[in-house]
Order: C-alpha cells, then sequence, then structure tokens
C-alpha cells in the first residue's frame, strides 16, 4: 500500500507522518518514506551543475523543477523499495505534473487504491499556526507565498486524485489535536 500526505504548509503532515511511520515501526511494518524535502537537500549537497542550480533554487525559496523532483523520487523508489515496504509519500506531489507521475507509478508497482490522506485546514489556521512557531524562513511574506502555492499547484493535483478511480481520497480534519488527527487517519486507513 502507499500513503501520500498531502496538506498546506502547517497543516501538521510532518507530524502525521511520523505518527504512522512510528505505529509501523511499534506494529513490525516495514514502510519506506519518500520524504521530497529531505531527497532535495541532500541532493543539493553535491557539487554537480544541476546540484548547484537546484541548491541556489532551495536557497531562494523556488520549488525544484519537476524533473529533479520526480527524478530523485523514482531513483530513490527503484534503489530502495523491494516491493514488501508500505510507501509513504511526503512533500510530493506538488504539482498535477508530480500527481499524474506519481499515478502511473503506482500503476507500475501495482500497488493498488492507494490513499491520499488530504489534511485539510483552513488557510487561517495554517498562518496562525506558522507565525507562532517563529522559524527562520517563516517569515509573512513567504507564508503567503506558500499558501498562495497550495492552492495555485496542489489543489489542482488533489483534484486529479479525486477524480481518480485508482486512489482513494480521505479528507481528515486537521484542525483537531494531533491525537485526534491520527485517531482519524487510523480509522480511515483501517488499522485501528
Amino acid at each position: 500500500m502507499a500513503y501520500v500526505f498531502i496538506g498546506r504548509s502547517g497543516s501538521g503532515k510532518g507530524t502525521q507522518v511520523q505518527l504512522l511511520k512510528d505505529e509501523f515501526t511499534k506494529n513490525g511494518v516495514k514502510f519506506l518514506h519518500v520524504e521530497t524535502g529531505a531527497l532535495l537537500r541532500a541532493y543539493a549537497k553535491g557539487d554537480s551543475y544541476v546540484q548547484k542550480i537546484v541548491k541556489h533554487l532551495i536557497e531562494a525559496g523556488n520549488l525544484a523543477p519537476d524533473p529533479v523532483v520526480i527524478g530523485l523520487w523514482i531513483n530513490y523508489i527503484v534503489n530502495n523499495f523491494t516491493g514488501k515496504e508500505q510507501l509513504i509519500f511526503d512533500g510530493a506531489p506538488r504539482k498535477l505534473v508530480e500527481a499524474v507521475f506519481l499515478d502511473s507509478t503506482m500503476k507500475f508497482l501495482n500497488i493498488q487504491k492507494y490513499k491520499i490522506l488530504n489534511i485539510d485546514v483552513s488557510r487561517e489556521t495554517c498562518i496562525a499556526r506558522l507565525t507562532a512557531r517563529s522559524r527562520g524562513d517563516d517569515v509573512p511574506s513567504a507564508i503567503e507565498n506558500r499558501m498562495n502555492w497550495f492552492d495555485h499547484d496542489v489543489l489542482p493535483a488533489l483534484q486529479f486524485f479525486k477524480t481518480n478511480k485508482d486512489c482513494i481520497v480521505l479528507d481528515v480534519n486537521g484542525e483537531q489535536t494531533p491525537p485526534a488527527i491520527h485517531d482519524e487517519i487510523m480509522r480511515k486507513i483501517h488499522l485501528i
């Protein structure tokens, strides 16, 4: 099975991914965590021409181009997936083209009815959460850009999944406490 986490910046996606990984670990379930941000940051440390471009884009707060992102997760899956693990996607897809590619990857891997976990949190709540955590990149203009990017790029990807018979979109109320969100996810993916 594959679990694809989608949500605004500040929705608590990372927390929920970690809680699901903890659950799998506790129950002896093998998983492969495809974390786009970590893959990009590791890639950007290299010295090749493309790696330097990616590093510059990341440092400027821009998105890495689709071929690089898709290439990184495909390479990671090809080199690490044995067919026995649960796949957890975190930070992808970020755009419609990535959603279409992820869907074709699931078909290629023969993973049927993969689950999209849409952590649904209002724009206002996410802005408040990001403003409160005071991380270096959580300045008002950057937060606004991330909210606009979600509306412009991620929502069409989510809509693609909602009309796709090969996956199941599970809307999760992200306005709850983290444990309550986790409980809802576990119920909806039938693990409790």
